[in-house]
């Protein structure tokens, strides 16, 4: 059913009317056929009886006989006239009508067959139709994008072509079997099924009856739909309100933390005044002020976090801003040898945005990948335009940060966003939670790959801001990057 080329109706309706009058010249040519073989016999019966007429008029003797041998070939040529107007043609006739009849029943079955095909694979969700015996009988386009099936390889054959008998279909499988036999209904059931690839995927099931006109049971009529991008939404839509919750506690023991802090770092300076600089006290004093920083930063970090994301916007060639964030970025690196790279289209690239926020943003994630890289590593950006899936805009910018020599698990991906969740020995945890929330307070988005051969990217999608000239923000270039 699937994968197949349904017309339109502006374009099906001239075909029907063409298949129609094709049946009329098709009825037509047959009706004169028929008045040609009544033409034919006629003519063969008037020669008949001119034939007997001479044949026999010569032998009569009498006006009588003459008078009789007349009237007989005559009565001849009536009964065999008679016998193909009255029986071998309407005979004719009527079956050739039947045949033109039953050629538009077939030609409207057929028509009826392809407005089926074409309503079933326009639906947005997957659409599979059994028989009553559990047979595929149909399978749309996307049924084949969400389980990874062909169409041609499982209608025809019984749904367990469909979801095999594993684990992860167990439950499909016993509402099918339910519905086949007990005729029950289910509607929007969230259930597994497995992948022809080996991985799952979650769907939202409804299972009906499918009947014909006079009600019996016909077989299934199974809609699904591919929850994964409902379940990224909900997740998002969970860390949002868990990160308000944690911002609005976390600004609350910042300011509650900062002012004792302070006080704390002038006081232990006082002490250490009194000292001689060779005392080994100041070990002790030197401990307790790096400390203090250390904590500083904390609260520093949480108030960020805490904050609005974003203040007033402006369009900002985002080269200049990522440019100078890598330049940064580098000159903290320490005597530690990293190769940087960096590569730039040669036309601005504007977005709207808050140039001091974004900025953060971007040397929280190229600071992220600096740490990561080992020693002789390096650290790849890349600054481009991709077409954008949104309806509201037709471009975004694409920021790659890639680093090599460092591998993310799957397991800490899925945490690697989380306030507080950190695997670097002295890190605070929130230098990414904080650059995720400021990039989705510019309508962004920020996602990460990471594979043990390759290290790992950051993907930064920002919309591009469509600016005239006059319009921008002035960026300056912010010096170089061998």
């Amino acid at each position: 059913m699937t994968n197949r080329r349904h017309p339109t109706s502006e374009t099906a309706q001239p075909d029907r009317l063409f298949d129609n009058n094709s049946h009329d010249q098709e009825s037509g040519r047959d009706r004169s056929e028929s008045f040609a073989v009544i033409a034919a016999v006629s003519a063969v019966t008037v020669a008949l009886t001119l034939w007997l007429i001479a044949l026999l008029l010569p032998q009569a003797e009498t006006l009588l006989e003459m008078a009789f041998i007349l009237a007989m070939t005559a009565g001849i040529s009536g009964l065999g006239i008679g016998f193909v107007i009255g029986w071998a043609l309407p005979r004719r006739i009527h079956t050739a009508d039947e045949a033109a009849a039953d050629e538009v029943d077939e030609e409207e079955n057929s028509e009826e067959e392809k407005l089926f095909g074409y309503i079933i694979d326009s639906m947005e969700g997957g659409v599979m139709t059994t028989s009553a015996d559990g047979m595929v009988t149909s399978f749309n386009g996307v049924a084949e994008k969400t389980l990874g099936r062909q169409s041609k390889s499982v209608v025809g054959r019984h749904f367990g072509a469909v979801f095999p008998d594993a684990p992860e279909n167990a439950q499909i499988r016993r509402m099918i079997h339910s519905a086949l036999c007990d005729h029950r209904t289910f509607s929007s059931v969230e259930v597994s099924a497995a992948l022809p690839s080996g991985g799952q995927v979650s769907l939202g099931v409804t299972i009906s009856p499918l009947r014909g006109g006079d009600g019996p049971h016909q077989g299934l009529v199974i809609l699904f739909k591919n929850l994964a991008e409902l379940k990224r939404l909900r997740e998002r839509v969970e860390q949002t309100d868990q990160l308000a919750s944690l911002g609005r506690l976390s600004a609350g023991m910042a300011h509650e933390i900062r002012n004792p802090l302070g006080s704390l770092h002038g006081l232990v300076e006082l002490i250490g005044e009194d000292l001689e600089p060779d005392d080994p006290r100041w070990r002790y004093i030197h401990t307790i002020l790096n400390t203090i920083d250390q904590l500083n930063e904390l609260v520093e970090n949480l108030l960020e976090f805490a904050q609005p994301p974003i203040g007033d916007r402006e369009p900002h060639d985002v080269r200049t801003i990522v440019r100078h964030c890598v330049e940064m970025c580098r000159l903290d690196t320490g005597d530690k040898e990293v190769e940087v790279e960096y590569d730039q289209p040669e036309q601005p690239i504007y977005v709207t945005a808050d140039r001091e926020r974004l900025g953060r943003a971007m040397i929280n994630i190229l600071r992220n990948a600096f740490q990561a890289t080992p020693e002789g590593g390096t650290v790849r950006t890349v600054v481009r335009r991709a077409p954008s899936a949104r309806a509201d805009s037709s471009e975004h910018v694409v920021i790659e940060v890639r680093n090599t020599g460092s591998y993310v698990s799957p397991v800490d991906r899925e945490k690697l966003f989380t306030p507080f969740f950190t695997t670097r020995p002295g890190g605070t945890g929130l230098g990414l939670p904080i650059a995720q929330q400021i990039i989705s307070a510019h309508d962004g988005v920020v996602e990460l790959d990471s594979d043990p051969d390759r290290g790992t990217t950051f993907h930064v999608f920002l919309p591009v801001a469509f600016v005239g000239t006059g319009n921008a923000t002035s960026d300056r270039e912010q010096g170089t990057i061998a």
